[in-house]
């Protein structure tokens, strides 16, 4: 496992950026998401307190999130990727489709771990 203990996920290099930057704006600003809650599992207000907690970290040492935030966090990834397609993802967000796919399957092997 690619996690510091079972309870919380490392955000590699660039994951930062794209989950904490990237998701939040394009799920609160890009597009409309219809059934926000439902799919996201949470309200725009709360991805906004989220994204902003986790950016007002310390950029210096490792970043985690909990599985509750890697669950939010890996529903709005999920529909970014289905929504923008794999040309408009690269553009809109600056990392490519593959990448956003990697970050989503690393973030549902953390979800599903049962440890």
């Amino acid at each position: 496992m690619n996690h510091s203990n079972y309870n919380s996920f490392d955000l590699r290099n660039g994951e930062f950026d794209l989950l904490v930057w990237s998701i939040p704006n394009e799920v609160i600003n890009g597009f409309e998401v219809n059934n926000f809650e439902e799919v996201i599992g949470t309200s725009k207000d709360q991805v906004k307190a989220i994204a902003n907690g986790l950016r007002s970290r310390p950029k210096s040492g490792s970043i985690s999130i909990d599985r509750d935030q890697a669950l939010i966090l890996r529903n709005a990834l999920a529909v970014v990727l289905q929504e923008l397609g794999v040309q408009e993802f690269q553009t809109r967000t600056g990392f490519g489709f593959q990448d956003g796919e990697k970050i989503l399957n690393r973030l549902n092997d953390f979800i599903q771990d049962p440890n």
